[in-house]
């Protein structure tokens, strides 16, 4: 019964982070990273701490930006790379 209730919850896990990929696809959109401090989401220069479509930008490097939101923390490459966007584990910020 134990490894049925583990698979049963991996695949919810996995659900809800295919789900949030979604999501977030829809949503954002990077660009471009200028000196990785500052990048261009959605058409819109944002640097660490500014909101674009309600999620937080946590972290700008030079392949990605990372968000916080209602659905988790989540990374969007910058346009162009192969995966484009990604979810995060949870974590304490």
């Amino acid at each position: 019964m134990k490894i049925i209730c583990w698979w049963v919850l991996v695949f919810m896990i996995s659900s809800s982070m295919l789900l949030l990929v979604a999501l977030a696809e829809e949503n954002f959109k990077v660009d471009g990273v200028m000196y990785g401090t500052t990048a261009i989401v959605n058409g819109k220069i944002v640097k660490v701490g500014d909101y674009v479509n309600g999620a937080k930008v946590i972290e700008i490097t030079d392949d990605f930006v990372k968000f916080i939101g209602k659905e988790g923390i989540f990374t969007v490459r910058v346009e162009g790379n192969d995966t484009d966007i990604q979810a995060d584990e949870a974590s304490d910020e």
